[in-house]
């Protein structure tokens, strides 16, 4: 049975439930805006759970134990798309650990997949499939169901060139000369400046950048609408990953007028082609259409070699750093949540939960500097 209760400015839900021994449970989530989606979810995990989810069965496989977890939590609550890399890890788990079992699993044989899983696949493949997997292990956990994350502190090395200089997010010098390269190298014929400047300048996902029409831009009001996604997959629009990533995001003064000289400069160069813009997209490439989201990647590194940058970054990873940056820089978090599209604000902390580690011990030494200040007078 579900109990639902306000804190703060968000509600949280707390679903009570029997296992397969007579024994009771809870599962809580919070972070949802309103009541009613709070209910709505819960109502949902509740009905699931009735259906046959059981977490409390130690002599289960890992594949099994994955595989309701995904259907509880995840199937119908993100994109398709986002779902399919569940599905892709569940077929990776199936591979490397067939046999292992929520009871006898432990690091140093999870460590061994994962060690087999490199000599196929590249990093960022297993570091995503590592991810997903920890999150079910995760919950787990908070379940009683087994003593501790596995997961955790594994090491991964995947085949070909994957590390290098490739970075998750890169540090406020880096971005800087980053946005002045993409400024400098914007036009209509290299649209891969405009997407990447624009995935700096407002944390949007790649999907959104491709799916940004010219009215989703208010010149007069300084914001950029999200309301829809780019569907590689379907060729076509699609939803955004979730309600929240349906929001209004407020750019600069000097970014609403590159954009706005850029929509002329795009009309004048797609009229002198005698090319059409059908879609009326922002980032619409005169010879290829869309740009594929891995295309684009390697072109992003280029131009951080341009840029002079020893680090390479990905589309995702102008997402991370423009949240970085505002973290650095003290924004509110459930700003910068609903900047990004988060679903709920324990997505963002829990992302960027090393940032504020790293703040949250800046901020000690400031309290003690303070006491110690006060201590020593007399």
């Amino acid at each position: 049975m579900a109990r639902y209760v306000k804190r703060g400015k968000v509600w949280q839900y707390e679903i009570s439930y029997k296992d397969n021994y007579g024994t009771f449970n809870k599962i809580r989530k919070s972070g949802f805006k309103t009541k009613g989606e709070t209910i709505a979810e819960a109502g949902d995990i509740e009905s699931r759970l009735k259906q046959g989810f059981k977490v409390n069965t130690k002599n289960k496989s890992l594949v099994t134990a994955f595989t309701e977890w995904i259907k509880v939590f995840k199937k119908g609550k993100i994109q398709d798309s986002t779902y399919g890399t569940y599905l892709s890890t569940l077929a990776y788990l199936n591979k490397y650990l067939p046999n292992a079992t929520v009871k006898n699993i432990d690091r140093i044989s999870y460590q061994y997949a994962i060690n087999e899983m490199g000599k196929e696949l590249s990093s960022g493949t297993i570091k995503n499939f590592n991810r997903q997997i920890r999150s079910c292990i995760k919950f787990l956990v908070s379940e009683g169901v087994i003593q501790y994350d596995f997961t955790q502190g594994v090491a991964i090395k995947g085949r070909g060139k994957d590390t290098g200089n490739w970075v998750k997010y890169l540090d406020f010098d880096e971005f800087e000369k980053l946005v002045s390269t993409l400024q400098k190298e914007m036009s209509p014929i290299n649209v891969f400046s405009i997407m990447c400047y624009i995935g700096a300048m407002t944390g949007m996902r790649y999907s959104e950048v491709a799916g940004l029409t010219w009215d989703n831009i208010d010149f007069t009001n300084n914001k950029i609408k999200v309301d829809k996604a780019w569907r590689n997959d379907k060729k076509d629009f699609g939803p955004t990953k979730n309600k929240s990533s349906v929001r209004e995001i407020t750019i600069d003064g000097t970014f609403k007028m590159l954009l706005y000289r850029y929509k002329n400069r795009q009309n004048k160069v797609f009229s002198e082609l005698e090319v059409t813009n059908p879609l009326n997209l922002v980032c619409w490439h005169p010879k290829r259409g869309i740009i594929e989201n891995a295309v684009v990647n390697k072109e992003l590194a280029q131009i951080c070699q341009r840029a002079g940058l020893e680090n390479r970054i990905t589309t995702h990873g102008l997402r991370h750093t423009h949240a970085s940056v505002l973290i650095y820089k003290s924004v509110n978090i459930m700003t910068i949540s609903k900047r990004l599209g988060h679903a709920n604000i324990s997505i963002t902390l829990d992302t960027y939960s090393h940032i504020i580690k790293e703040l949250e011990k800046a901020e000690d030494k400031k309290v003690i500097d303070i006491f110690s200040k006060i201590n020593r007078k007399k």
